[in-house]
């Protein structure tokens, strides 16, 4: 039985922390007017955009690196990466003092959500 309670919570912290990547992908969507007074970006709704697309270039980074990684880590040392690369892009994105430390952020993220 107290197998069963592992799995099921090995589970569900799965499925949590899966669940928190994929809201914070598009996070940035509703909050663009937000992001704009914040950081002060006039008139340039290219680079506020930017904020948000941003992340798949670096999902494609992460997801070619990743079978690689895996390999040499395994899978269990490749989820606490993925899950440290995103709660770190996440923390990093609240604390930004800037717009370049805010896009570092979601760079950081789009790479632990393709690995």
């Amino acid at each position: 039985m107290k197998k069963n309670n592992s799995l099921l919570l090995i589970t569900v912290l799965i499925v949590i922390g899966i669940l928190i990547s994929y809201i914070n992908q598009m996070s940035p969507s509703p909050l663009l007017m937000i992001l704009k007074e914040e950081f002060d970006i006039i008139n340039n709704d290219a680079l506020l955009n930017l904020s948000v697309s941003i992340v798949f270039p670096m999902i494609i980074l992460g997801c070619i690196a990743g079978g690689w990684i895996e390999q040499k880590i395994g899978i269990r040392k490749l989820f606490l990466l993925c899950m440290t690369l995103l709660g770190l892009g996440m923390l990093t994105n609240l604390i930004a003092a800037s717009y370049t430390v805010f896009l570092v952020g979601r760079m950081v993220y789009g790479i632990g959500f393709g690995l």
